[in-house]
C-alpha cells in the first residue's frame, strides 16, 4: 500500500492482491477492512465516490432499498449500463424490473432447467475421467466449459464459434473494473463484448426464422406488459444471461472445490451421505462467495454505516464481506457443512438471481461426480484468483486419489 492511502479506503487492487496470490483468505481481508470502517470509501470518476458496505445489515439495506440505491442509474440520465446497453433485468428497478423478472423467472423455471442435468452430467463425467486418471490437474478449463455449454444449448444449439468468442472475451476483459465509469474503462468493457453481442444478434435472428424449444426462442418472442420485447431488450436479456450465468457458476464451482479440498473430513461425510451435498454447497458459496459485488447508484443523499453518501455516488454491497460478517454468521471463517446459511451469494430482494437453480444444479453435479470418483482430493498449489469483485480462479490445480 502507498503512504498516501487513507484509513477509510478500500483499494480493490492492492487489498485484494494477497487473495489473488493465495497469501490471504477473503475472510481475513474483510475482517481487517470491517474493523477499520463498516463502509469504506475511495475516489471514483466523474467527481463522485465509490462506497463499499461490508456489514450484513448494510448490505441487506442496499439490496432491498432500490429507491435509494438504484440498479438503473440516476433518473433522467442517459444510462447505457456498464456494457453499452442496460442489462435486463439486473440494470433495471421496479416496476420495470418486476415485469422483466417475472418473464425471465418463467423461462428459467427449475423444472425446465433440470432437463439440462443429463447434459451437465455427461460433460462432467468426460472431463473428470481424464483429470482423475492423471492424478489431478487444473480444473478451471472444465469448470469454464460447463456453463458455456449450457448457455450454448439455451441459445438453441452448440456452436464452436460461440466457444471461441466466449474464450476470447474471458481473456481480453481482464480486470473489468465495474466501479470505473470513465470513458476508457467503459469503452474497454463494450468493445471486448461486441463480438459476442453480434453472435447473439445472429442467434436471435436464426430462431425467429426457425423457432425451437429453447430459451433463445422464448426471449425472441417474449412479451412484457402485453407488448413484444424490443430488439434492444432481447439482446440485453441474452447478454445478461451470458455474463451472469457463466462467470458466477464457474466461480461457484471453484468455491465448492476449494472449500472441500481443504477439508478431508467433510469429503468423507459427503461421500457417505450424498444428500448433504446441496447444503454443503450453500456453505461453500457463503465462505467463498463467487462474485463479491455489483454496484448501485445512490439516488439521493443518505447515510450508510454512519457515513454520508451523496446523490451520484456508487455503492457496492459487498456480498463476500456480508457472508463472513460475524454478526450474521457466528464463527464466519469456519467451514460447517451443516450450517444451512441464508447467504448473499445470489443476492437478496427483488434482484435475487433468477438463474440460481441452474447454477446450483451445475455445481452439485460436479461435486457429486468428483466425490464419487475419488477417495480424496486436495489443493495442489495456491489458486490464482481473479480480480475483485470476481472470486473465481484463473488456475485451480487439485491432486486426486482414486
Amino acid at each position: 500500500m502507498s503512504d498516501t492511502r487513507t484509513a477509510d479506503e478500500f483499494d480493490t487492487r492492492a487489498d485484494w492482491e494477497p487473495v489473488r496470490a493465495g497469501q490471504e483468505d477473503p475472510v481475513d481481508v474483510y475482517a481487517r477492512l470491517r474493523a477499520e470502517h463498516s463502509v469504506a470509501r475511495n475516489e471514483a470518476s466523474q467527481g463522485h465516490c465509490n462506497w463499499y458496505a461490508f456489514d450484513a445489515g448494510d448490505v441487506a439495506r442496499v439490496l432491498t432499498d432500490y429507491e435509494t440505491f438504484s440498479n438503473a442509474g440516476l433518473e433522467g440520465a442517459d444510462s447505457k449500463g456498464r456494457y453499452g446497453i442496460p442489462l435486463i433485468p439486473i440494470e433495471t428497478d421496479p416496476p420495470q424490473h418486476t415485469a422483466y423478472k417475472a418473464l425471465l423467472s418463467k423461462m428459467l423455471a427449475p423444472r425446465r432447467l433440470m432437463q439440462y442435468e443429463a447434459v451437465v452430467q455427461a460433460h462432467v463425467e468426460e472431463g473428470l475421467a481424464s483429470l482423475v486418471a492423471d492424478g489431478g490437474g487444473d480444473i478451471v478449463p472444465l469448470t469454464t466449459q460447463i456453463p458455456l455449454k449450457i448457455f450454448s444449448l439455451l441459445m438453441g444449439e452448440e456452436d464452436m464459434t460461440f466457444y471461441e468468442l466466449a474464450s476470447k472475451w474471458r481473456r481480453d476483459r481482464g480486470d473489468s473494473r465495474l466501479g470505473d465509469l470513465g470513458e476508457e474503462a467503459a469503452a474497454n468493457r463494450v468493445n471486448t463484448l461486441e463480438p459476442l453481442k453480434e453472435f447473439c444478434r445472429q442467434r436471435i435472428a436464426d430462431v425467429r426464422k426457425n423457432p425451437g424449444e429453447n430459451l433463445a426462442t422464448d426471449i425472441a418472442f417474449g412479451e412484457v406488459d402485453g407488448r413484444p420485447l424490443t430488439e434492444e431488450e432481447i439482446l440485453s436479456t441474452v447478454m445478461f444471461i451470458f455474463i451472469a450465468g457463466q462467470r458466477t457458476t464457474t466461480a461457484g464451482m471453484h468455491a465448492a472445490i476449494t472449500c472441500l479440498a481443504r477439508d478431508q473430513d467433510a469429503q468423507e461425510v459427503l461421500r457417505a451421505n450424498p444428500r448433504k451435498i446441496p447444503g454443503a454447497i450453500e456453505e461453500c458459496l457463503r465462505l467463498q462467495t463467487p462474485f463479491h459485488s455489483l454496484p448501485r447508484h445512490c439516488t439521493r443523499d443518505t447515510k450508510l454505516g454512519g457515513r454520508q453518501l451523496h446523490r451520484g455516488d456508487q455503492v457496492f454491497p459487498v456480498y463476500g464481506a456480508a457472508n463472513v460478517d460475524p454478526a450474521a454468521f457466528p464463527e464466519p471463517g469456519k467451514f460447517d457443512i451443516d450450517r444451512k446459511p441464508v447467504h448473499f451469494a445470489f443476492g437478496r430482494g427483488h434482484h435475487m438471481c433468477a438463474g440460481a437453480p441452474l447454477a446450483r444444479m451445475e455445481i452439485r453435479v460436479l461435486v457429486q461426480e468428483l466425490l464419487s470418483r475419488t477417495k480424496s482430493f486436495s489443493i495442489a498449489e495456491p489458486p490464482v484468483r481473479m480480480h475483485w469483485p470476481e472470486n473465481g480462479c484463473e488456475v485451480l490445480k487439485i491432486t486426486c486419489e482414486s
